[in-house]
């Protein structure tokens, strides 16, 4: 097999099993529980005092921690996996045939 068909061999089955297991997550998945803490975390005292015992960075922290942990879970979970496997599938063609390409004008430079 040539190396650039298996390059895009790879790229298709990466991003193309990725979506479809990340559509099959989002059909199937339940959505998320509700959370009982949802209302009064999203209120101004709450995030106040969160800044007052740790900092913005507490603040931040929190905001990071409550977006992955919506971004993994219920269908959410299954448009982070499609995302996640067409971001790394286009990241290994694009090194995959810069390298080929490396490795072509090599051999045409040192033969």
């Amino acid at each position: 097999m040539m190396p650039l068909t298996r390059v895009r061999l790879v790229t298709l089955v990466v991003g193309g099993g990725g979506l479809v297991v990340g559509m099959a997550i989002y059909l199937l998945a339940a959505p998320p529980p509700e959370d009982p803490l949802q209302d009064f975390q999203n209120t101004k005292a709450y995030e106040q005092s969160v800044e007052r015992f740790g900092g913005r960075a507490a603040v931040f922290g929190g905001d990071v921690q409550t977006f992955l942990s919506s971004a993994t879970h219920g269908p959410n979970l299954g448009l982070t996996i499609a995302a996640l496997s067409v971001v790394v599938a286009g990241i290994y063609y694009l090194r995959a045939t810069r390298r080929l390409e490396e490795a072509e004008e090599e051999t045409v430079t040192h033969p």
